[in-house]
């Protein structure tokens, strides 16, 4: 399954109103739902706000968004409106600039159908895009950014280090607050949370949950970057 073959799956719904579960109607979140169901089964849970936390999400990578990111054909994207719409947005990409998307989307300006729009963003409220894992995006298969990469400083009173990036890795070493971590630049989204990696002195992969998975660094981050 390549990014343009998602994109295809998505232009089938063009002027279509979507509902997958069948309620309140033809909303954002049924389209990008619709869409990935058809590309490998998999099914977003809750509102477009909730789509960063899923975890059961197949093939599909989760990016955060970051002042540099532009979004790429075939993502699924996520926005935050959470002055004028508290269940956020969602919709796919057909390609974009670091101000302004061509998409497609359901539920945007009254229109409860798939509608193909060119329209700006705003950097604050793209909160990111599940990306199709081996799709035909030169990033597709990755889950990097260099803007993750760098030291960190323990900001908790004891941060976990875990054997996988989830609440429910076995915890193998702690960090006390005013430690420093150095990451690398891979990260993934699981449980609510975003999580960064680093290689131990003894050569083992190791996880570390650098806080809660909202689109932008917050106060109450377990770690904060320093360099």
């Amino acid at each position: 399954m390549t990014n343009n073959q998602i994109i295809s799956i998505a232009k089938k719904y063009l002027g279509k109103s979507v509902d997958v579960d069948g309620a309140y109607g033809a909303q954002c979140v049924d389209f990008s739902n619709r869409v990935a169901m058809d590309a490998d089964g998999t099914r977003f849970t809750g509102n477009a706000i909730d789509m960063p936390y899923t975890v059961n999400h197949g093939k599909w990578v989760w990016i955060r968004n970051t002042t540099t990111f532009v979004p790429e054909g075939g993502d699924i994207f996520v926005e935050s409106w959470a002055s004028l719409h508290p269940y956020g947005h969602t919709g796919v990409v057909l390609d974009a600039t670091l101000t302004t998307m061509h998409v497609l989307e359901q539920n945007y300006d009254g229109k409860m159908y798939v509608i193909e729009n060119n329209r700006a963003y705003s950097k604050d409220g793209l909160v990111g895009v599940w990306r199709f894992q081996g799709g035909d995006n030169s990033t597709a298969t990755q889950n990097t950014s260099q803007a993750f990469a760098g030291t960190y400083r323990v900001d908790a009173n004891v941060l976990n280090v875990r054997s996988a990036p989830s609440t429910s890795g076995q915890v193998v070493a702690t960090y006390a607050k005013g430690q420093n971590i150095n990451l690398d630049s891979w990260y993934t989204v699981a449980n609510g949370y975003v999580w960064g990696r680093y290689t131990s002195a003894s050569g083992q992969t190791r996880f570390v949950a650098i806080g809660r998975s909202t689109g932008k660094p917050e106060s109450d981050d377990f770690l904060v970057k320093i360099k």
